[in-house]
């Protein structure tokens, strides 16, 4: 699992860009990938992350 911080980062940028919807957020993540690297540890690569899983993440 990814740090909250990394998803909410993530979540945060899709969404000043104009992202309304998971299923934008984790296209805006998939490709400003390499933005991201600089900035978040990201330990587990990049993968879509699913609304259910950002929401039971402990």
């Amino acid at each position: 699992m990814h740090p909250r911080t990394d998803i909410l980062v993530i979540a945060t940028c899709a969404m000043i860009a104009g992202a309304d919807e998971w299923d934008e957020i984790a296209e805006c993540g998939r490709t400003k990938e390499p933005s991201f690297r600089w900035l978040l540890a990201l330990p587990h690569g990049f993968r879509a992350t699913t609304r259910s899983s950002v929401c039971s993440s402990s």
